[in-house]
């Protein structure tokens, strides 16, 4: 059964935040596949996880080192960190733009599966490994015109056919989520629930 979810995200803040709220979710052996052209906010997101699990090492992208790793401390183990009850005492952080053959990394994802919660940049790249028990999360700039100015022109000139080019937010981010596998159905109604009331506060505040 696939569950998802959108979000219109107005700031890295917004961003963040949500990342923040959903961290509360994760667990030991969940994998993440986070996808979005660059830019888009994947490492932007990570923060956010970052920040809601009570984690302090600052958050960058592992684009060049392929996998950074994450260790919550002892202290927010299991307890309330802010909005968060934190269920994980590791993250890995994986980045796959770099890699020709993305399944390299296989056999270090499965075996740090046994111990952390890993999210992997570019990770619909490994899509169909991991076809049980998965959470997308797919971050897009958000079109807001499809519009092409015209000049003025004579009336008996002809305005050529030309597709009008999409015209992004700078800050605007969809935000989707999709997940599959009974792990997820089971905290599903809880997840949307909580996300939809922080989506709400955005709203009060615009």
């Amino acid at each position: 059964m696939l569950n998802t979810l959108s979000f219109k995200s107005t700031s890295a803040q917004n961003t963040r935040q949500l990342a923040g709220v959903l961290a509360a979710f994760f667990q030991v052996g969940d994998v993440v596949l986070l996808s979005g052209s660059l830019g888009a906010g994947k490492t932007t997101f990570m923060k956010g996880v970052a920040e809601g699990l009570g984690i302090c090492d600052p958050v960058t992208s592992p684009t060049f080192a392929l996998a950074h790793h994450y260790c919550v401390s002892e202290a927010e183990v299991g307890a309330e960190s802010g909005h968060t009850k934190s269920k994980l005492a590791e993250l890995r952080h994986i980045d796959l733009y770099r890699l020709s053959h993305p399944q390299e990394m296989l056999d270090y994802i499965w075996e740090e599966l046994e111990q952390a919660a890993v999210f992997v940049e570019w990770g619909e790249r490994l899509l169909d490994e991991f076809s049980d028990n998965r959470l997308e999360i797919k971050i897009s700039f958000e079109a807001i015109a499809d519009s092409l100015e015209v000049s003025e022109q004579a009336s008996d000139t002809p305005v050529p056919d030309t597709p009008a080019p999409d015209i992004f937010s700078p800050d605007s981010r969809v935000i989707e989520l999709a997940a599959v596998g009974h792990r997820w159905s089971q905290v599903w109604k809880d997840l949307a629930t909580t996300t939809a009331e922080l989506a709400a506060s955005w709203n009060e505040l615009s």
